[in-house]
């Protein structure tokens, strides 16, 4: 008793009676939450941090996923309606600074999205054998297959840990992750690992020699192989074709962003339906030499010869930084 304390909190509408969004009560809600509660944070005695308010410069501008729909997901796959908010350094609406992990030669980097920047997590120690990196946002963790072996490494510090035995990843190697899981593709077989051990099990008994490219998306892993792209059972392995078989021959890179596949083949870029198949080709842009691509945000990120680039969802680009990415295997955010 006695003890006089300053607590910041925000002021927050009926958001079933005010004029806060012309989504349901719920969206229109946390869209107006996430304005506040920032604003109880860097103004938190009015007009006593920025001004104006960030929250204000921005308002009733959100983060859109790649259907054009205004919401963040959280860990969980759960979304939300979300405002972004004003950013003095980059002098436009913005959400928090989306970071990418490469792997670039031997190095590990944490890529600022914005500016392009590489920082090297400490310690450096060389991933020159990595054949594809993943991450599972529930654990922060990031994971390699390097040198015919799974690591998690801490994308902080740089720390990493072996999983499971040394050498047991022999073969070239895709990896994603789904939930708290990571499936691997090694030489012809499809695995379920777990990415707390290393401990793993085959699914389905079907040959995956020869798989490109491999991602998921809602709950399902989809795998580009013999030419054709597969959905597959992440607790079976049964697999189902999407859309013409043999529709695509020299596809090298695939991700998944909103509820949209996007898919590299040859030069060109293209957003594919991933229940029906059909396809989109996106942009001009000529994407020979295409070595990584990510999500992440509100853009996806291609690492073509030397440069990253940023782009949107109708396949418009722009390079970021200037950075050399010669040599880039794996890019990957910490979803």
């Amino acid at each position: 008793m006695g003890v006089s304390k300053t607590l910041a909190y925000g002021v927050m509408p009926d958001p079933a009676t005010c004029a806060c969004g012309n989504r349901s009560t719920f969206d229109n809600f946390t869209r107006t939450a996430s304005h506040e509660i920032f604003e109880a944070i860097t103004d938190p005695q009015p007009f006593s941090g920025w001004t104006p308010e960030i929250g204000d410069a921005c308002n009733y501008y959100t983060i859109f996923d790649a259907s054009n729909a205004p919401i963040v997901s959280t860990r969980s796959g759960q979304t939300y309606n979300v405002q972004t908010q004003w950013s003095q350094a980059r002098s436009a609406c913005v959400s928090a600074t989306p970071y990418l992990y490469g792997v670039v030669g031997s190095n590990l980097y944490r890529v600022d999205t914005y500016a392009g920047n590489r920082l090297n997590p400490a310690p450096t120690v060389s991933w020159a054998r990595t054949t594809a990196a993943t991450s599972i946002g529930a654990g922060g963790l990031l994971y390699i297959v390097e040198n015919n072996s799974l690591w998690s490494t801490n994308p902080s510090t740089g720390a990493y840990a072996l999983l499971g035995t040394a050498g047991a990843w022999s073969g070239p190697a895709l990896i994603t992750s789904i939930a708290n899981r990571l499936y691997i593709v090694e030489n012809s077989r499809l695995f379920s690992v777990n990415p707390t051990t290393g401990a793993y099990t085959q699914l389905g008994g079907v040959s995956w020699a020869g798989a490109t490219t491999m991602t998921a998306l809602a709950g399902s892993l989809y795998i580009i192989q013999a030419n054709s792209l597969w959905k597959v059972n992440p607790s079976t392995g049964a697999y189902t074709v999407v859309g013409p078989a043999n529709s695509w021959g020299g596809s090298t890179m695939m991700t998944a962003f909103g509820n949209t596949l996007y898919i590299v083949e040859n030069a060109d870029l293209f957003s594919v339906n991933p229940s029906t198949g059909v396809w989109t080709k996106l942009g001009t842009g000529n994407w020979t030499g295409t070595t990584a691509m990510t999500a992440s945000g509100t853009h996806l990120y291609i690492v073509q010869r030397t440069m990253l680039f940023q782009v949107d969802t109708a396949g418009a680009w722009t390079g970021v930084g200037t950075d050399d990415w010669t040599g880039t295997v794996a890019l990957t955010p910490l979803n």
